[in-house]
């Protein structure tokens, strides 16, 4: 067989035989091509995932990607992952936690000299729910309250506020915080004897989150 400059390997049986050729190309390295995190956006305390893809199939014994958060105290990422063999994809978790203010973290994947990036969203809890149970109560009883955010406080706690429309009626506390990590509090609403059915509304803010 004999290497030609365009490529080519051709080979020959011998003396007036045909001379078959073939085409030899060879395998470009394999590189970054992209990282992605799903969703882009989470409340802290949340899970994203995400993704590197290679420009083609992992070689053997497989391709270690390097992993880095530049903000490691909002989302944090392993060290390292390793796409196996073969495969042009792997996924990994991207651990977040609990903030006061929406922050974009970059996360960068490294491999064989390249580097690729993504930002992934981290937002502060709100309020999901208030509640309380029972939600029907005679006169002069109390009934126990629950307010709800959709992630864990962050440090130094939530303050939600609560009120009542008709406090001739029912009275809350003026406010209640949820702990840091914690994602509900109680408080207590209590009410006063009456005469006639009433609907009582008890709202719930916090313009901290």
């Amino acid at each position: 067989a004999t290497a030609l400059p365009n490529g080519n390997v051709c080979a020959t049986g011998g003396y007036d035989a045909l001379i078959t050729c073939w085409n030899v190309t060879g395998n470009s390295a394999v590189t970054l091509s992209s990282l992605t995190v799903s969703p882009t956006t989470v409340v802290g305390g949340s899970i994203s995932t995400g993704t590197v893809t290679l420009s083609g199939p992992a070689p053997s014994g497989g391709a270690v990607v390097s992993l880095t958060s530049a903000n490691t105290a909002v989302a944090r990422v392993p060290a390292s992952l390793t796409v196996a063999a073969g495969q042009s994809t792997a996924a990994f978790s991207v651990t977040t936690y609990a903030v006061t203010i929406a922050t974009s973290v970059t996360l960068t994947a490294s491999y064989s000299g390249k580097n690729v990036s993504a930002a992934l969203t981290v937002n502060p809890p709100a309020l999901s729910a208030v509640t309380l149970s029972p939600s029907t109560v005679k006169g002069g009883s109390s009934s126990n309250g629950t307010v709800v955010l959709n992630g864990p406080a962050p440090t130094g706690g939530v303050v939600v506020s609560l009120s009542s429309n008709n406090t001739a009626l029912v009275t809350v506390p003026s406010s209640v915080t949820i702990a840091a990590g914690s994602r509900s509090a109680k408080f207590t609403a209590q009410t006063k004897p009456t005469l006639t059915r009433t609907v009582v509304t008890i709202t719930a803010s916090s313009g901290a989150i």
